[in-house]
């Protein structure tokens, strides 16, 4: 070190010591130019995020207070309604991002939710749909089961008519062969060797014969009128010769 005194100026304190002031105020000066960039960058940054929720934030609030349910509440929340318009703008930039933040997670989740709700009704909606076109093909499925039902009761009432009458013309001795009614082929014309498989019925033989098959001498003939009456006819021979004779 200098072995001279060190200069002291009229304030008392030396010129070392002036220096060394002057030297750490300039140096805090610009630690504090870098840390006010630095606050500026950020603070730029946070308006940023501000400014790009503020519509999203705003709406959400504004549907709120707009809202029927909550019209007790609107003198409280009004005041929402004025920070959202400004929420990018002040000093208070950290607690605006924080309650901007919660507000635009709150809406993302009520608009998630309204949207799966719709998506809940619309499901429900076609659910229904297809539960009615189901109960609509089983009651037509069921009317058309009661009616086949119906159909074959006829087809068997029928059948057995149809037997019956075959009966009675096999004990008269009207037909020889039998037809079996329970065979489909036997009722409808299936395929084309269904008309050979039927035995062919002379009705005008198995008709006179059963007329001539009566107990008395005359059969079953209706004989002539000995009264000359008109419609029992006055000529020989019986009716039914006559009328046979009169249709060939």
């Amino acid at each position: 070190m200098s072995d001279e005194p060190a200069t002291v100026v009229e304030s008392g304190v030396s010129t070392e010591t002036h220096r060394i002031v002057a030297d750490e105020l300039t140096a805090a000066r610009s630690q504090l130019a870098l840390l006010k960039a630095k606050t500026e960058v950020y603070d730029a940054q946070k308006r940023e995020v501000l400014s790009g929720m503020k519509s999203n934030v705003a709406g959400f609030i504004n549907d709120i207070e707009k809202d029927p349910e909550f019209d007790a509440f609107k003198h409280e929340l009004a005041p929402m309604s004025r920070w959202a318009d400004k929420m990018e703008l002040g000093d208070s930039l950290e607690t605006n991002l924080s309650i901007g933040r919660l507000v635009s997670c709150a809406s993302a989740k009520y608009k998630r939710t309204r949207e799966e709700a719709s998506a809940m009704g619309e499901k429900s909606n076609a659910l229904a749909a297809a539960y009615k076109e189901l109960e609509e093909v089983k009651s037509d499925r069921d009317s058309k089961a009661t009616r086949i039902g119906e159909l074959e009761g006829l087809v068997d009432e029928r059948t057995g008519a149809a037997q019956q009458l075959q009966d009675e013309l096999a004990k008269a001795g009207l037909i020889k062969d039998k037809i079996d009614f329970s065979n489909q082929s036997a009722r409808e014309n299936v395929g084309s060797t269904s008309s050979a498989a039927r035995p062919s019925l002379n009705v005008e033989d198995a008709l006179l014969g059963f007329i001539n098959s009566g107990p008395s001498a005359g059969g079953l003939r209706v004989t002539q009128s000995s009264t000359g009456h008109s419609y029992l006819g006055s000529t020989g021979g019986d009716i039914y010769t006559n009328a046979l004779s009169s249709n060939r």
